[in-house]
C-alpha cells in the first residue's frame, strides 16, 4: 500500500497522460495543486521507486508497475463514485467523497462494495 500523496500523484500521472500520452511537472503541479519544488521532489522518489520516468526538463511517463497502481486507483475511483450517485449524492460531491475514499477503505470492504454495486446495475 501506498500513501494517499503518491496515489494522487500516480492517479494524476495517468489521467495527463491517458489525454495527451505523457504528463509534464507544470501540468501535474497544476492538477494536484502543489508547488513546482515538490513535484520535483515527488518525481525524484517516484522515479527511484521504478514507478515512472522523467528525464530532468523532459515528460513523465508511467512504468508498467506505476500504470497498473495508477490503474487499480482509478477503478477505486470508479466504484465509489458510481455507489455515490447509486444512492443519490449530486455528481460533484460524488467526484469529490470518492477521492477522500479511494485511499481509506480496506481491501476487503471494496471488494464487498465492488460486488454490490455491480449487483445493484
Amino acid at each position: 500500500m501506498y500513501s494517499r500523496e503518491i496515489e494522487d500523484y500516480l492517479k494524476y500521472t495517468h489521467l495527463l497522460s491517458k489525454e495527451k500520452g505523457y504528463a509534464r511537472t507544470k501540468e501535474l503541479a497544476q492538477k494536484i495543486n502543489v508547488s513546482l519544488p515538490s513535484i520535483s521532489q515527488m518525481v525524484k522518489k517516484l522515479r527511484e521507486q521504478k514507478l515512472l520516468l522523467h528525464r530532468k526538463y523532459g515528460v513523465i511517463k508511467l512504468t508498467e508497475k506505476g500504470k497498473r497502481i495508477a490503474k487499480e486507483i482509478e477503478l477505486r475511483n470508479k466504484i465509489f463514485v458510481d455507489f455515490l450517485k447509486k444512492i443519490g449524492v449530486p455528481n460533484e460531491t460524488a467526484e469529490r467523497d470518492a477521492c477522500e475514499l479511494e485511499h481509506n477503505l480496506s481491501t476487503e470492504t471494496l471488494a464487498r462494495l465492488m460486488i454490490f454495486v455491480r449487483r445493484m446495475k
